[in-house]
């Protein structure tokens, strides 16, 4: 029988998926700016990869969240990258999306610098 915290963090990873969906639809289907779609489903998918790092405190196999941090930290950049270049070129917002991009990879390495560094992590 799977033990209450893998339950947990299966039915987590589900609400995780089903809500992004949702909110991911309605963003592009509300707003009439695509440029601004794309750019608001941006940030809430690098919101949703936040969450799905918090979801190591459930879900055990860290590789399933892992690939929940990564997919939605990809399609958040994509969809910003995408909405800055291809949507309406835009220089200010191309560069914010970018150091966006630094500064979040900066942390990344930090944040795994110090896990390998940490035996207990």
């Amino acid at each position: 029988m799977a033990s209450p915290r893998k339950v947990t963090g299966l039915v987590a990873a589900i609400i995780v998926v089903v809500i992004s969906a949702l909110v991911f639809y309605l963003s592009y289907i509300d707003i009439v700016n695509k440029q601004e779609a794309f750019v608001v489903i941006g940030l809430f998918s690098v919101l949703f990869a936040l969450i799905s790092y918090l979801m190591h405190a459930f879900i055990s196999p860290v590789r399933i969240v892992t690939a929940f941090v990564w997919a939605y930290y990809a399609i958040g950049v994509a969809s910003m990258v995408y909405a800055t270049t291809i949507v309406k070129f835009s220089v200010l917002y191309l560069i914010l999306v970018l150091l966006f991009v630094l500064v979040s990879i900066a942390f990344i390495y930090w944040r795994l610098s110090t896990m390998s560094s940490d035996p207990s992590a």
